[in-house]
């Protein structure tokens, strides 16, 4: 019997990625690898996936990335409290409110 390791849910992701986001020094192939788990999840998810990829450009210091990608993912799914929850997160680690 071949035992599988169980995907990555989306909030696990998001919690690694926002503690990378929150060290002094990135991690780049935390990142990467983090990076190719989102991309498995775009073609099930494309909303999680551009939360996710905000999340990514947070961990990286990338105010417009992360900007771009939440409110694309604000436009997909209007409303979604999860989506606007991470984007104050990631607004609030990069020190951007506007």
């Amino acid at each position: 019997m071949v035992a599988f390791a169980p995907q990555r849910t989306t909030n696990q992701l998001l919690r690694e990625l926002l503690a990378i986001a929150n060290q002094p020094a990135k991690n780049e192939f935390g990142i990467k690898k983090l990076e190719a788990e989102a991309e498995k999840i775009k073609k099930v998810n494309l909303v999680e996936y551009c939360v996710l990829s905000g999340a990514i450009a947070t961990a990286r210091g990338d105010v417009v990335g992360a900007k771009n990608n939440f409110e694309r993912a604000m436009a997909l799914d209007p409303g979604n409290l999860s989506v606007i929850y991470n984007y104050a997160v990631s607004l609030s680690i990069l020190g951007s409110y506007k």
